[in-house]
């Protein structure tokens, strides 16, 4: 009778025991089937090391770099300064002042050197090209004398601040100009502009 009921009841624990064993065996073989996630995972979720795509070197912009410089703006009331007066006339050394820091004035406020050349040289040369040809040579023949001026006035060589007051220009009233921005403008110039005063 005792055994009887061994029986029944090793019977009943077997029992008992196969689904488990079958439940462990599949939850076994299902962590077997599907890798782990990493140890970093929730880490990598909450500050994922990604490359941010704002960041790197944004396209050039055709209104200024990224364009927080606006817009080039014309070039056309400093130029007109270099015209209607020519070497060796009346006042021309004040003109030629007058002339320089227009220009200067126009550069620095454009930050030349920041910006491609290209929008630089399409902005003189549709004025340039704009003018007559008495106006052109008349700018060929100043432009030799205006260019000193202004690299004088870059350079602080020679006394300008007595020429500027005789031109009506108050010296302390001027920048700091940036030597790279008048640069860009000069060689521009001085690379379509004929000398001799030949267009």
């Amino acid at each position: 009778m005792k055994k009887i009921r061994f029986v029944r009841l090793a019977a009943l624990c077997l029992c008992a025991a196969l689904p488990l064993a079958g439940c462990g065996g599949e939850e076994a073989s299902s962590a077997s089937s599907v890798p782990a996630p990493p140890a970093s995972s929730s880490v990598a979720a909450a500050d994922p090391v990604l490359p941010d795509q704002t960041e790197g070197e944004a396209p050039f912009d055709e209104d200024g770099e990224n364009g927080l410089l606006g817009p080039l703006s014309s070039p056309e009331q400093a130029l007109s300064s270099c015209l209607n007066w020519g070497p060796g006339t009346a006042g021309s050394s004040l003109k030629s002042v007058q002339a320089a820091v227009a220009l200067l004035n126009w550069a620095e406020e454009n930050s030349l050197s920041r910006r491609d050349d290209l929008s630089v040289t399409q902005g003189f040369t549709g004025w340039y090209e704009g003018l007559e040809a008495d106006e052109q040579e008349n700018f060929s023949a100043v432009w030799p004398i205006i260019q000193a001026q202004a690299d004088a006035l870059i350079s602080g060589e020679g006394e300008m601040e007595p020429l500027l007051e005789d031109a009506g220009i108050d010296p302390a009233s001027l920048p700091d100009y940036t030597a790279a921005d008048w640069e860009v403008l000069r060689d521009i110039i001085t690379a379509r502009v004929p000398l001799g005063g030949e267009a």
